[in-house]
């Protein structure tokens, strides 16, 4: 394994290719086409990770109670599935998306391409779950974006950021390209909001020595951690659970300083493009209902926003943070590039 940290970017450009992270591969020019009221076909854009059992769960649901088969077109990561919303904006596309996080959402409310729809079944355990109160989105899980560790092959974990310096952990982390990936660039407005705009660079300058590599996604970040190359990568407080209820091991677990992660709220919406509104709304209700919530946390491994949805043990004995920590989107948006162009050039 190359001890030198990789990046997957070679540059940084402003704008909103830049934001979305030009991470889809897959993206095409969509051609407009005539609308067709009443079309018997839905098309939900989503990531790549968006798991089968929900998918299934969608298709079979549509299939059965309206007659209308779906569609998913899958991208790489969130990036690639906004870059796809954004090209197609004066297009016909997607009828509906699921997968973006809260960290998009004021350029995309910017950007006027959702139909607002609030679902009636709707229900939150928590109120700072509705991340838009017009709900032109709507919150259908959520999670805390924070470092994990293996217990088995490092006894001693940094327990404070100022810890995760020290030099014992040279080469020994590995995180996530905020250009490219989600939780990467949550964990970057992570320490934003932990030392302001005028010293989180300077801390990434501190940590650079003790970073393995810098992974474009999560999938790729996380894969490199579980073959053993790093004891320490970024990833969700809920990462822990899944080794814990499908492999019975708790080798893995959370590092959580100062008892705070990183609020990462995942939200789905429905294009004013769409042709076939009624069935894009029908898939709003059906993902926030307790039917398909309580498949959250077993497939998505986030915690699920119904509050009666069933949270396995496995989820219960996973440590989490008492507070989740935020920056105001509208500032993420005017502030994004600039904090991005900084960071690669310290990381270079």
């Amino acid at each position: 394994m190359n001890r030198k940290i990789r990046f997957s970017i070679a540059l940084l450009v402003p704008a909103l290719i830049l934001f979305a992270g030009a991470c889809s591969r897959r993206t095409a020019e969509t051609q407009k086409v005539p609308e067709t009221p009443g079309s018997s076909e839905l098309v939900v854009y989503t990531y790549d990770s968006f798991p089968r059992e929900l998918q299934t769960s969608i298709t079979d649901y549509f299939k059965t109670s309206h007659s209308v088969d779906v569609r998913i077109r899958r991208f790489e990561d969130t990036g690639g599935l906004y870059n796809a919303l954004y090209l197609e904006k004066n297009s016909v596309g997607a009828d509906a998306f699921i997968g973006l996080d809260n960290t998009f959402l004021a350029r995309i409310y910017r950007e006027d391409l959702l139909h607002s729809y609030r679902p009636e079944g709707l229900r939150v355990v928590s109120d700072t779950l509705i991340v838009d109160p017009k709900f032109r989105v709507v919150p259908f899980d959520f999670g805390g974006v924070v470092l994990n560790y293996n217990r088995k092959t490092l006894s001693e974990p940094p327990r404070t950021w100022e810890e995760l310096l020290d030099p014992r952990f040279k080469s020994k982390i590995i995180v996530l390209n905020p250009a490219t990936s989600g939780p990467g660039r949550n964990f970057l407005l992570f320490t934003i909001a932990v030392f302001g705009e005028e010293g989180y660079l300077d801390y990434w300058k501190k940590l650079k020595p003790n970073l393995l590599t810098v992974a474009a996604g999560w999938s790729e970040g996380y894969g490199l951690y579980t073959q053993g190359e790093a004891p320490i990568v970024l990833s969700y407080d809920t990462s822990p659970a899944y080794h814990r209820e499908f492999e019975g091991n708790d080798q893995y677990d959370n590092l959580i300083f100062d008892d705070k992660a990183y609020a990462q709220v995942e939200v789905a919406g429905i294009l004013k493009n769409s042709r076939n509104i009624e069935n894009a709304e029908r898939l709003i209700d059906f993902i926030v209902s307790l039917e398909f919530q309580n498949r959250i946390p077993l497939n998505q491994i986030m915690y699920p926003v119904h509050p009666d949805a069933t949270l396995p043990e496995s989820f219960r004995a996973v440590t989490r943070a008492k507070e989740f920590v935020n920056l105001d989107e509208e500032r993420i948006s005017g502030s994004l590039d600039k904090w991005l162009r900084d960071w690669e050039a310290v990381m270079r």
